[in-house]
């Protein structure tokens, strides 16, 4: 039986496998190729758009699922008592929950909801800000804007 190469070429004959035969390049293959800086930075600047677009979204989602699940069980919630962390990088519920239009406190002492906190954990605090006044979010100010 005669021998093969591992391509299927008989070994005695070499043929299109030998090294004279093979093309001649004059670039290294292995070598990573050139990164053009404006093509970089218009890539970066693309995605940093779209995640900016994106954020910009998920912040409106929140804002609207923060309200909708606030009123769907206190309808005449006007506020929702906040805290800010020790950090400063984000707000939480502060115990008193949702609040009337005099800041009279709508639910029981201590409330918690977690769907209200996780809406209320994702848009930035900078973007909170401008609607707390005194730990109050001003939920109709805050729908307002971002709908």
């Amino acid at each position: 039986m005669t021998q093969r190469h591992q391509a299927g070429a008989p070994a005695s004959t070499g043929g299109q496998f030998k090294a004279e035969q093979r093309p001649v390049t004059d670039i290294d293959l292995t070598a990573p190729a050139p990164i053009s800086r404006e093509a970089a930075a218009a890539d970066f600047d693309e995605k940093r758009k779209a995640f900016h677009a994106a954020s910009e979204s998920a912040t409106a989602a929140a804002v609207v699922a923060l309200v909708a699940a606030i009123r769907d069980e206190y309808p005449t919630a006007k506020y929702l008592s906040v805290w800010e962390s020790d950090q400063g990088d984000y707000y939480d519920l502060n115990g008193a929950g949702p609040l009337d239009a005099d800041g009279n406190a709508l639910a029981d002492d201590d409330f918690e909801d977690d769907e209200i906190s996780d809406a209320l954990g994702w848009p930035r605090t900078d973007d909170l800000e401008p609607f707390i006044d005194d730990d109050r979010l001003d939920l109709d100010a805050l729908l307002a804007e971002y709908t």
